[in-house]
């Protein structure tokens, strides 16, 4: 809300600018510049111009001084139930001058104030573009926690008391914002970099016949991880893992041993905040193994850059192939159409016990209640956020092994195997380590295997291009890529792919309202 000083649009009779005198009093336009660059339009253009917001329509008239007028109501705001779509602000409100005289009062709704700039953490959030990593939180966690919004996911709201917003660090490390390879990284990469660096690709699975059965693929992440604590190369794994009172809800802990590292073995396609518990990481006796989504590992990455105790402790870092995050409000609609009540549900497991698995759940009295992988994961794409939406990384480009599903071939019912990337040297020693040592077992593949086990990965990196475009040109928040090509791909899509990709971003910006904050400031 823009707060005007007394007398600013006092009405007088004489001239224009005795009864609107901004240009007379250069603080005053500077304060309306910064707190509201539309204020100014509205007071200038709409209520200077002699217009107040009802003046669209008949009924106006103009005298001889060239100010259209009209009727006036009672006085009190007038903006209510009277948005101004056709021409001016949208929600905008004012209280305009009757004959008597009186003052201006311009309104900007919260709602219509999305930050376009993303100069601050709020303005990430509001533009729709937060991952809810939580490396914020991490970085401060004096001025923000990470809160499961219902239907919307993890996001960081500010403590009690903090009024500005976060910028500094935490805004630098944020990957909702920003993410960028360095140029030596992308220097010799194959396929022209369009799969982030790349040194070998393996098929792995784990050795342990229970970590494998339990595995979404293989079960190759939980044996790594596994791996590196039981030889001493780490001190514990930081994991997302259900939580023990609320199986639809994830928690962030760093195992230390092997039995409570492959117990958290499996997906969890529901909102996790790894990054705010780096804490656990940076004050570990020694290294630490991080497992996480692309972002999480690409924001890891980013705060250590920033935090030297924290580059210190990470050890290795695992990505897993992502294709987007539900709410948590898509998996309680899963089990509420078994005929389940959320409350009720004991345990809860999004694949395992097979590839690819099912959606399996137990409630506290014993029943049991199953899903496809494909009936699901149909359900709960629906119900990803939008800064999912619009990643180039689906693969942990970021990470120093990246893990995901060897959809190049089809195994179903069988025990998995999973697609190992790697993607630097000190993940390349840690696999080589395990396999000597039995923990996994594989071997490598041709390159063009990554592209074959991830078919549409293609297509949606190319449809990227289309959809970021779009986006600048609408002046919606967008985020920034460096190094992480996607022209190239969308000159490769068809002629309706193409226009797709600009004509779904277009309809997405109003069906997901993109141009308003994602909530509402009264609901943090």
């Amino acid at each position: 809300m823009v707060h005007l000083p007394d007398g600013l649009v006092r009405r007088q009779p004489d001239a224009l600018h005795d009864r609107f005198p901004l240009d007379r009093n250069p603080d005053i336009r500077l304060r309306l510049q910064r707190q509201d660059p539309g204020c100014l339009r509205e007071l200038r253009h709409g209520v200077a111009g002699g217009r107040c917001p009802q003046d669209r329509g008949r009924g106006g008239r103009r005298r001889d001084d060239g100010i259209l007028r009209r009727p006036l109501p009672a006085a009190g705001p007038v903006g209510a139930g009277h948005a101004r779509g056709r021409r001016g602000v949208a929600g905008s409100t004012a209280r305009c001058p009757d004959r008597r005289g009186g003052l201006v009062q311009v309104r900007r709704r919260e709602r219509d104030r999305v930050n376009s700039r993303l100069d601050s953490i709020d303005a990430v959030v509001d533009a729709h573009l937060c991952t809810g990593c939580g490396v914020c939180a991490y970085l401060r966690p004096d001025a923000l926690r990470m809160t499961d919004v219902d239907g919307v996911g993890v996001r960081p709201l500010p403590i009690v008391g903090i009024t500005s917003g976060v910028a500094g660090d935490a805004l630098a490390a944020c990957p909702g914002r920003a993410l960028q390879h360095d140029e030596e990284a992308l220097a010799d990469a194959p396929f022209g970099g369009e799969w982030g660096p790349i040194l070998d690709l393996y098929e792995c699975w784990a050795t342990d016949p229970e970590v494998r059965h339990r595995g979404s693929s293989g079960g190759v992440v939980s044996a790594l991880a596994a791996h590196a604590v039981t030889s001493g190369a780490a001190v514990g794994a930081l994991q997302v893992q259900a939580r023990a009172d609320a199986p639809l809800l994830n928690e962030t802990r760093l195992n230390r041993t092997y039995a409570d590292i492959v117990s958290a073995a499996g997906s969890r396609y529901s909102p996790a905040n790894p990054c705010e518990r780096l804490d656990l990481v940076e004050s570990a006796e020694g290294p630490s193994v991080v497992v996480g989504k692309p972002c999480d590992i690409a924001a890891t990455r980013a705060a250590a850059q920033r935090r030297p105790e924290l580059a210190e402790k990470v050890g290795l870092t695992i990505g897993i192939f992502c294709a987007g995050t539900p709410s948590t409000a898509g998996t309680a609609d899963l089990v509420r159409g078994l005929g389940i009540d959320p409350t009720e549900v004991e345990r809860l497991d999004y694949r395992g016990e097979g590839w690819p698995g099912e959606f399996r759940l137990r409630t506290r009295s014993g029943e049991t209640r199953s899903l496809s992988y494909a009936e699901s994961w149909g359900s709960l794409t629906k119900r990803r956020q939008w800064r999912c939406m619009i990643c180039p990384d689906h693969t942990g480009e970021f990470a120093d092994l990246s893990v995901g599903d060897p959809w190049y071939r089809r195994t179903e019912g069988q025990d998995g195997r999973s697609l190992v990337v790697v993607r630097t040297e000190r993940g390349r020693a840690a696999l080589l380590r395990a396999l000597a040592d039995g923990a996994v077992e594989g071997g490598p593949l041709p390159l063009e295997k990554l592209p074959a086990s991830q078919p549409s990965l293609e297509t949606t990196r190319g449809a990227l291009w289309g959809r970021l475009l779009t986006l600048r040109l609408a002046r919606v928040g967008t985020p920034r890529y460096r190094g992480l090509p996607t022209f190239r791909l969308w000159l490769k899509l068809g002629l309706s792919e193409k226009f797709s990709s600009f004509a779904g971003t277009v309809r997405r910006i109003k069906v997901r309202g993109l141009r308003r904050p994602e909530f509402m400031r009264e609901e943090r």
